[in-house]
């Protein structure tokens, strides 16, 4: 013992690591305690490292003893037959399995087959291990992770087969760049198939080439980018096939000695078989250096490949992270860059699912020792843990050397457990500084400060390689103090002592002193005072216990009072609390009530501004409030006008660049529309309000009109007047002649002219500046229109009055109109005309004749605008409504609802996708290129019996199965195209789970379609005589239920053809079937009762009574499946405990049977279809009505729910209503 004293600390723990091993192996090993009490110097150590080493060298023991070192070579003709698979040769063995190449026959393909031998097969905590990392890597299917393609479990042994990887794996990678080595490729598929290339010219003998492998099979592998028949990449089995790679870490899992270690790191990855030799000699073939300092390859081009690799990988490891998989064992041997330069993730034989019972015992220590992450020899184990060792592997392959270099075993286990990492700027200066920030981030010692996820340490390295800022910071001064101290724990922990020390010293020392010498003072005081303090202290005593006793007595009363209050405050509060929801949801019914009033939007406005949240505060606002708030938010955006200066005129330019505004009294403005760059102006010149506006044909020059009887030029770019031209009378309308140098304006008499004088239409010659020619008419000129291919004007005023334009002589066409305003059709020969009772009327100009009229408002409409194709026209009227009609067929396509003043103007944009308008209280711009945003109504069911609908699961498409219409598909979007599906009438439909199919009710059969092709798949004819009524399909898409008439239910088991579940003698027809969310229980609902099956099964689990003589319409899960809500003919919703089937509570308010119940997607509002023609929206948390839809008294028949919740569409027996609330999400986010 005295001689060891001479050694230093670290060489004597080796020592006795070696001397207690030594003695644990020969059976003759003490206790640890025991060993700790004999070497008091080094105590704390032994008990820190040996009971790992003890757990570490009993997992290899345990190795050993079941299968031996490794697994025993085998002869090469193969004694193993696995059915259905050709053994070609061996490819790699391992602690844990042999690896072949081999041929699938069935598929014909090549594949790396791993099988696990008889000597370990027998063994069933290794057969489960086995089969545990085949199950593991076979739920993982993603681009970086080598995919698991067969697994079985027979007689002749257990064995999985995976793809076949062409490649390198990172171990053999940085052993290519080491200095000295062979020459370097960039780290992309070029440079792995350069290296396996070079290898290959060594001769076959040196690719470990068995004598299975015939020469026509070798050929069939000479081409790297060759593929299968199935479109796999064929790879070399000696290269890094998914399984060939990882086995030879495997039976070196739990080993410490130096030899198993560097095994560990060196890899064992196979050259290549392929003959690559072309790509040396090809055309435009080379090879750029990879090291810094090389002769090609820039060192930021190789930092960022390093970077791209590891970020494939760690995109691979997140994935599998969020499938519920935890690798364990990364580190360079199990990351393989293939010939595409792509990276793989191999080997989960160590990885354990979240979600079930590892093989391994509590504690357990799995890994390579080297790649390990400190905690887990504490045994715990969470993503972070795979990102330090994919930290510890980007370390190695950026500065070609591991993280750790100890070889002997008791050092490397002390380094590894301290986190003994030496930063990358001290191994190598010119690493890039954000790439030594990012390992320094992944391999940081404390989990809490490493990347959450391995998709965060992605998204750093991507950064990195695209030169954007990383996230990652780096290492503060405390914490780099902190990684030195522990690289050097003893001469820290010095340096803080006397640091401490000396801290100590000098901050007490002179308080101390000065203590001392009052307290010396003080002494001699109180030694005088002592006596007579003890006695009044004997008294004082006594009267604090009597204040004690009565101290306590106060106490207890005001407890008791506070208690009280508390109680009494918590009881003000709830009633607040329900007061402030029940006054929120009468305030929503309140705005609901006013969708069908005129000025609706001012209403909605003033209720829902109310209850915008506020700091502190319970924010109430349900899928109701966004729904009206979106009707108040459909413009695109607005500019405030007053009811002093209204919008009276607005014209785009030809070019849709810029927009010219007669809103602002006598000012116009000329502002960008499409083109943000374009100049803004404002016109000033006018000496009364500007009436009309109108551009110039090539947009240089913008005449204007006003109050102040006079018509104005104006350049458009520099916003000077041109010239100015005397009407006699208000300038009511401008229109330029298509040449850009004439132009015609209408006016009429002021309020202050004879009552004789009448309207003029005067037509200007700009340039000249002279008048060409005047008409007048029988009072004032309203509006001006013109007809280019026939060059003639229209004007209104108390008739409509067509005019020569070249000479301004005209015919009367129809009298009597007294048109507010006029325009003409861009492409027929039709003139739309307005009046004061709310009507448009089209017009052949020809014969005056009406060819259609409809009322399209309920006030006065004062202007009508073509679109520039002539498909449709617009209308906006006093009633505060603009209106988008079909100019075919007469149909409303949208009303466009935001303005709060009466509408005056209205313009398109030469593309015809956005309308601007004007009213007294704003010039407001809508996006009309999808009018479907402004229509609750879907064109195509004007006329149609509408039975249902259902959103697809991703609730991109609607099925709408019809009463005489067949069933249609329709794309949620205006982009996508529908398909009708033509079977005679249908009834219900249901979405399978991957939305790719849809199964339909058609009388007493149910028949299932291809959603996209419309192709029928499959018919289901059961015992449903008098029809089926409701169908449903089960979340795993394996079970599809129908209900009917003479209480009928059949459960339709698709993954077992032929297989139902017949469900008889029901308590009456069954009117909704419905699926629990996570598909294990099945609800019915009958005459009166509501059942709850097995949905595997159908063994009736709960049949509670609902109400004795009531209907059960319908019945509906909530999104977490702890409540059903249904439907009765009682006029009630119910929503019941699904566990006990007991009624928590009733919601009353419609009027007659409530035939359909819809939760939305959140489980905050409940849908309800009543026979009273309404749909309401429910409160289930305070059991009241949000909102009440109707349509026009129209029966609704099904609602539906959107899965983003933000439409709600309902069915009726003559159409279909969307009622998107889109907008009103849209306008809070923004």
């Amino acid at each position: 013992m005295s001689n060891r004293f001479a050694i230093p600390k670290e060489g004597l723990i080796d020592q006795l690591v070696e001397e207690f091993l030594l003695l644990h192996r020969n059976g003759a090993a003490p206790a640890i305690h025991e060993f700790a009490a004999e070497h008091p110097e080094v105590a704390d150590e032994i008990c820190e490292l040996f009971p790992i080493l003890l757990k570490l060298e009993e997992s290899r023991e345990e190795g050993d003893s079941s299968s031996g070192a490794h697994v025993p070579e085998q002869s090469s003709e193969f004694p193993l037959q696995i059915p259905d698979y050709r053994l070609i040769r061996e490819i790699g063995r391992g602690g844990m399995g042999i690896v072949y190449e081999a041929e699938q026959l069935t598929l014909r393909r090549r594949v790396a087959l791993k099988v696990l031998p008889e000597s370990l097969h027998r063994n069933p905590k290794h057969r489960q291990r086995f089969l545990r990392e085949a199950r593991s890597a076979a739920r993982l299917h993603h681009s970086s992770i080598v995919p698991v393609l067969d697994v079985g479990d027979r007689e002749c042994g257990c064995y999985y087969a995976m793809q076949l990887i062409h490649g390198l794996g990172l171990n053999e990678l940085i052993r290519e760049l080491q200095p000295g080595s062979a020459d370097s490729g960039a780290l992309n598929g070029e440079f792995v198939r350069a290296v396996i290339a070079r290898r290959h010219d060594d001769g076959p003998e040196s690719l470990g080439l068995t004598g299975t492998a015939s020469a026509a099979q070798r050929i069939g592998l000479q081409s790297c980018g060759a593929a299968a028949d199935d479109g796999t990449v064929i790879a070399d089995a000696g290269g890094s096939a998914a399984a060939a790679q990882h086995e030879d870490d495997l039976s070196d899992t739990f080993q410490l000695d130096d030899e198993s270690e560097r095994a560990a790191n060196s890899g064992g990855i196979q050259p290549s078989t392929a003959d690559l030799s072309t790509a040396d000699t090809s055309p435009g073939f080379h090879r750029p250096q990879l090291v810094p300092g090389g002769r090609r390859c820039s060192p930021v081009g190789f930092w960022k490949s390093v970077a791209g690799i590891m970020s494939e990988a760690a995109r691979g490891i997140h994935y599998a992270h969020c499938q519920g998989v935890l690798h364990r064992d990364i580190k360079p041997a199990n990351l393989i860059l293939d010939h595409n330069g792509s990276t793989w993730v191999t080997d989960f034989g160590l990885a354990r699912a979240v979600d079930e019972e590892s093989i391994t015992v509590t504690g357990d220590l799995l890994g390579t020792i080297r790649y390990m992450a400190p905690e887990t020899f504490q045994g715990h184990f969470d993503c972070r843990t795979d990102v330090y060792s994919l930290g510890l592997t980007l370390y190695e392959l950026a500065l070609l050397r591991p993280a750790f270099q100890e070889n002997r075993g008791n050092a490397l286990l002390r380094h590894v457990m301290d986190g003994r990492i030496t930063g990358p700027r001290e191994v190598r200066k010119e690493i890039p500084f954000d790439l030594a920030v990012i390992i320094e981030k992944s391999t940081s010692y404390d989990p809490e400060r490493r990347y959450a996820t391995a998709a965060d340490l992605a998204d750093d390295l991507d950064r990195f390689q695209n030169d954007e800022p990383i996230q990652a910071r780096p290492l503060s001064v405390p914490g780099r103090l902190l990684r030195w101290s522990r690289r050097n724990r003893r001469l820290a922990a010095a340096v803080s002592v006397i640091t401490a020390l000396l801290l100590i010293i000098s901050v007490t020392a002179p308080a101390v002193a000065f203590h001392l010498a009052t307290l010396n003072k003080s002494l001699e005081t109180s030694k005088d005072e002592l006596q007579t303090r003890n006695t009044k202290l004997v008294e004082a005593g006594a009267l604090a216990t009597r204040l004690a006793v009565q101290h306590q007595q106060e106490s207890r009363r005001a407890r008791r009072a506070e208690q009280q209050a508390l109680s009494k405050r918590n009881e003000i509060a709830r009633l607040n609390e329900q007061l402030d929801q029940h006054l929120y949801e009468t305030e929503m019914l309140l705005a609901g009530t006013s969708l069908s009033e005129a000025g609706r939007i001012t209403q909605i406005q003033l209720l829902t501004n109310h209850w915008l949240p506020e700091p502190g505060k319970h924010d109430r606002r349900g899928w109701e409030w966004y729904f009206l708030r979106g009707l108040c938010q459909k413009d695109v955006r607005s500019i405030p006008c007053s009811t002093f200066r209204p919008a009276e005129s607005l014209a785009v330019s030809h070019n849709g660049r810029r927009i010219a505004i007669a809103a602002f009294g006598e000012e116009v403005h000329i502002d960008p529309l499409s083109d943000a760059d374009a100049p803004s102006l404002i016109l000033r010149g006018h000496r009364g309000r500007v009436l009309s506006v109108a551009w110039s044909p090539d947009d240089t020059l913008l005449a204007t009109t006003g109050f102040d009887n006079t018509a104005r030029i104006w350049d458009t770019a520099t916003g000077i007047l041109k010239a100015t031209f005397q009407l006699e009378g208000w300038g009511n309308s401008v229109v330029w002649y298509p040449d850009g140098n004439r132009f015609v304006a209408a006016a009429s008499p002021g309020e202050e002219a004879e009552k004789s004088r009448t309207g003029t239409v005067v037509a200007f010659d700009v340039k000249k500046e002279r008048r060409l020619w005047q008409t007048t008419g029988e009072d004032s000129q309203s509006a001006l229109c013109w007809n280019s291919a026939k060059d003639q004007l229209a004007v209104c005023g108390r008739h409509l009055r067509l005019l020569n334009a070249e000479t301004g002589e005209g015919r009367v066409v129809r009298q009597e109109i007294g048109a507010p305003w006029i325009d003409w059709s861009p492409v027929d020969n039709v003139i739309a005309i307005t009046d004061r009772a709310g009507t448009w009327t089209l017009i052949d100009p020809e014969t005056g004749e009406t060819r259609m009229a409809k009322e399209g408002h309920e006030q006065r409409i004062s202007v009508i605008v073509w679109n520039p194709d002539g498909t449709r026209f617009a209308t906006g009227s006093d009633d505060l409504l603009i209106r988008i009609w079909d100019s075919a067929t007469g149909n409303l396509l949208a009303t466009l609802d935001g303005h709060t003043g009466r509408v005056k103007s209205v313009c398109w944009t030469p593309d015809g996708k956005q309308l601007i308008s004007g009213g007294t209280d704003a010039v407001r711009f809508w996006d009309v290129s999808d009018l479907s945003r402004y229509a609750h109504d879907v064109p195509q069911f004007a006329d149609v019996a509408v039975n249902g609908c259902t959103f697809s699961p991703a609730g991109d498409r609607l099925a709408v199965p019809t009463n005489s219409d067949g069933l249609w598909i329709l794309p949620r979007t205006a982009e996508g195209q529908p398909t009708r599906i033509n079977v005679r009438s249908s009834f219900r439909a249901a979405w399978n789970p991957s939305g790719t199919q849809v199964a339909v009710i058609t009388g007493e059969t149910v028949r299932v379609f291809d959603a996209g092709s419309g192709e029928q798949l499959k018919v289901i004819e059961n015992d449903f005589r008098d029809g089926a009524i409701t169908v449903a399909w089960s979340p795993d898409s394996n079970l599809i239920a129908v209900g009917g008439y003479r209480g009928v239910c059949d459960i339709v088991h698709l993954d077992q053809e032929g297989h139902v579940t017949q469900l008889r003698n029901l308590n009456g027809g069954v009117s909704e079937v419905a699926f629990r969310p996570d598909g294990r229980r099945l609800a019915g609902a009958t005459l009166n009762r509501l059942y709850i099956w097995d949905a595997a099964t159908g063994e009736e689990v709960l049949s509670p009574l609902v109400y004795g003589s009531g209907f059960v319409n319908s019945v509906d899960w909530s999104p977490d499946g702890s409540q059903l809500a249904v439907g009765t003919s009682q006029q009630q919703i119910c929503i019941l405990d699904a566990k006990t089937g007991n009624v928590i509570h009733e919601m009353q308010g419609h009027s007659a049977s409530v035939s359909v119940v819809r939760w939305s997607p959140d489980g905050s509002r409940i849908a309800s279809v009543s026979e009273d023609r309404t749909v309401r929206l429910w409160n289930p948390k305070s059991q009241r009505q949000t909102l009440i839809l109707r349509n026009d008294g129209l029966r609704p028949y099904d609602v539906a729910w959107s899965p983003d919740q933000q439409q709600l569409v309902v069915t009726f027996e003559k159409g279909m209503q969307v009622f998107r609330a889109e907008q009103g999400f849209d306008a809070v986010k923004q």
